[in-house]
């Protein structure tokens, strides 16, 4: 069971590392590059959605099963409806961007809150942290619809995700250390319930030899006063 557990642990920590990574990699790309990667993310998003949408719905009028899953046209429809107005209003997927880092901030203060409950006392830093994600998030919307442009609106989202992308890498490496030294500790005292020798008791058999030797003692005095009293017997008698 312990293995499993560390598995899982090492597993989610995996993950937890790979985004992190591609999360800054893509917010120093929105900074350097902020205009064509606006252009490549939303061709890439458009259509990868409306390709969805169109293979959903091709799957479900080609499935001749009886079984045939609603939620599968839904799912086909509603894909392939957003896919056609990202195309035709760009501007709508960076209104989901922001609001994407906006959520971002508000899972962070959640788990701020869960944290103070919980008794940690650095709690405040992922509140500060949530506020700060919420504020650029509604910042990169404004801006985007303003005269200001998109480019720098796609910088602030890229110094977003960087900062997000940073957090997460930093959460990720402190809980690593804490796991560490935690199950360091618990193979410590380990080692030292193995180590402590519990002390035996005495067999019963010593016990019943020396209850018979007292026996044996008592017996010996009994038969000493009992000579004496017939030496005396037989002295009278003379």
């Amino acid at each position: 069971m312990e293995t499993e557990r560390l598995d899982a642990i090492k597993k989610e920590q995996i993950k937890s590392i790979v985004l992190s990574s591609v999360c800054i990699v893509l917010g120093i790309l929105f900074c350097i590059i902020p205009l064509k990667m606006h252009m490549f993310v939303e061709t890439v998003v458009c259509f990868a959605v409306l390709l969805y949408g169109i293979a959903a719905i091709v799957v479900y009028c080609l499935w001749n099963s009886e079984e045939k899953s609603m939620t599968l046209l839904i799912k086909g429809a509603a894909a392939t409806a957003v896919g056609l107005l990202l195309i035709f209003v760009p501007a709508l997927l960076v209104v989901c961007m922001g609001l994407i880092v906006v959520l971002s901030g508000a899972i962070y203060i959640k788990s701020a809150i869960l944290d103070k409950k919980a008794g940690d006392d650095k709690w405040w830093i992922a509140v500060i942290f949530g506020v700060v994600l919420a504020i650029l998030g509604i910042i990169t919307i404004i801006l985007y619809n303003t005269a200001v442009g998109a480019k720098i609106a796609m910088i602030i989202y890229g110094i977003t995700i960087i900062l997000d992308g940073s957090v997460r890498l930093f959460y990720t490496f402190v809980i690593q250390k804490e796991l560490h030294s935690l199950f360091e500790k618990q193979e410590k005292t380990e080692e030292e319930t193995e180590e402590t020798v519990v002390e035996k008791p005495k067999p019963a058999k010593q016990e019943t030899i020396e209850e018979d030797d007292d026996d044996d003692g008592v017996e010996g005095f009994v038969d000493a006063d009992e000579t004496e009293e017939n030496e005396k017997s037989e002295k009278e008698g003379f």
